[in-house]
């Protein structure tokens, strides 16, 4: 995934700490190639993260979630601000869209909102009574009702 110049900042100190940690250590560091370890170099047990994620989202009044809930948090995020499902496919290394749209994203009330509102710009209203718009009577154009007794498409 491609990182922000902030981010990167701070990976590349985050890195520097590890390394002047490993300097210290000399034989007693443990090269485990994992970016977040133990002070000693070696993994984090996963249930520890999970653990101390749930800490600091109770820390934070926040309702309970995983931690991985805020990875379909992530795919989510820029759908909203408008990025291609194509651009969101490639930040998260799937291979498909459908991968993303179908696992990894959710639809947002205000996306829901925002679509509803962009279609009504496509459906022609005519004027009901006294000028009034159709949208609150039940009456169709006559194009979107079918001729095999009346049903509605």
């Amino acid at each position: 995934m491609k990182l922000d110049h902030e981010d990167t900042a701070l990976l590349l100190r985050h890195h520097e700490r590890q390394q002047r940690r490993e300097a210290e250590l000399v034989e007693a560091w443990f090269d485990s190639g994992k970016v977040f370890t133990r002070p000693d170099g070696s993994p984090l047990r996963p249930s520890w993260i999970g653990e101390r994620f749930a800490q600091h989202i109770a820390a934070a009044s926040l309702p309970p979630i995983r931690l991985h809930d805020c990875r379909h948090t992530a795919a989510t995020m820029p759908l909203a601000i408008g990025t291609d499902i194509k651009v969101v496919q490639r930040m998260f290394g799937h291979s498909t869209r459908s991968t993303t749209s179908d696992i990894y994203t959710s639809v947002l009330n205000e996306l829901l909102a925002e679509a509803a509102g962009s279609l009504v710009t496509l459906i022609p209203r005519s004027p009901g009574p006294r000028g009034a718009s159709s949208s609150g009577n039940n009456s169709a154009p006559k194009e979107l009702v079918s001729s095999g007794g009346g049903d509605r498409l």
